[in-house]
């Protein structure tokens, strides 16, 4: 309990120092979102106007107050554009983004596990040196070119997959799975090589020439039962770590996914309150990102103590 209690504590501060830096940073952004509100052709006085009525002409210091108090008591405010609550917006986005990581953290735990350990087992075999450049290739190339290529090979020559829009599961699951194939594929596929390629694969093959392998190998066990849970379990606090620090990749991929494919995320909300020099929309939207990359690294720090007692016992 002493131990959340601090990881509480720490995840306080860094929210409170984000929300700060983000909110003076939002203040020297240059537009003025009264004028993008009105449009090319406001006059003077009607800019002054509503720019009283957003409350935009108080002063900085008081205008966090503000939103910070709301947003301990659940009011993230309302959009300048839309007149529409935050957090209504943030409900209707996060659970489309939510999923989008989801499906491509699994692809890519489900395709870099297997991946590391066999070619771990078998290293420098010609399929071990194929799938590291392979690996090479799609940790260099950037998500918005190989974003592009997918819709080029799966919705352009073989036409089986949509290139942008997306279906939501209430609408039909099917439909919205085979929305979120590119998307995920995207995401997914360097996370696959970063998994596999910086950590699993090089961890696996110093693990299998430890004591403990060989004294598995001596006692006749079978081979994959040698890798799964003498070989593979040494390098699960390495791969939490990894995966939780991966979910600051996958924010970060996700918006550049989100508006190429058109997907209505987190991501996608973030471009279009930037344009639309909506920021306490954007305000909002950084405040949900920030914790949920802290919450999870938080998490992370805690399942530590379940996967190794010593950690806890210390």
């Amino acid at each position: 309990m002493r131990n959340v209690a601090r990881q509480v504590r720490h995840l306080l501060i860094v929210l409170f120092i984000v929300t700060v830096g983000t909110f003076l940073l939002l203040d020297f952004l240059p537009g003025d979102p009264a004028a993008a509100l009105l449009g090319e052709t406001a006059q003077p006085e009607q800019i002054e106007a509503v720019r009283d009525e957003l409350g935009l002409d108080e002063p900085i210091l008081t205008r966090y107050a503000k939103w910070i108090g709301g947003v301990v008591q659940g009011d993230f405010g309302r959009s300048f554009r839309t007149n529409q609550p935050v957090l209504d917006n943030l409900a209707n986005r996060v659970p489309v983004s939510l999923e989008l990581m989801f499906l491509a953290q699994v692809f890519a735990l489900a395709l870099a596990i297997p991946l590391g350990i066999y070619t771990a087992y078998r290293p420098g075999r010609p399929f071990d040196q194929i799938t590291m450049t392979l690996g090479f290739g799609l940790i260099a190339v950037a998500p918005f070119i190989l974003a592009l290529l997918l819709i080029l090979l799966f919705a352009g020559w073989l036409d089986l997959l949509p290139a942008t829009g997306f279906v939501r599961w209430s609408d039909g699951p099917l439909g919205n799975l085979r929305s979120l194939i590119l998307p995920t594929l995207t995401l997914g596929l360097s996370q696959v090589a970063i998994i596999y390629h910086q950590l699993l694969r090089s961890d696996t093959i110093a693990t299998l020439q430890a004591d403990h392998v060989l004294m598995a190998k001596s006692k006749g066990l079978p081979t994959w039962h040698i890798l799964v849970r003498h070989a593979l379990r040494p390098s699960s606090f390495s791969l939490v770590t990894l995966t939780g620090v991966n979910v600051g990749r996958l924010i970060g991929g996700s918006v550049i996914v989100e508006v190429i494919f058109g997907i209505p995320g987190i991501g996608q909300m973030l471009v279009q309150s930037i344009y639309n020099r909506d920021f306490i929309v954007l305000q909002g939207a950084l405040l949900f990102t920030a914790s949920a990359y802290v919450i999870v690294n938080m998490l992370v720090d805690l399942m530590y103590a379940f996967l190794d007692p010593r950690v806890q016992h210390g």
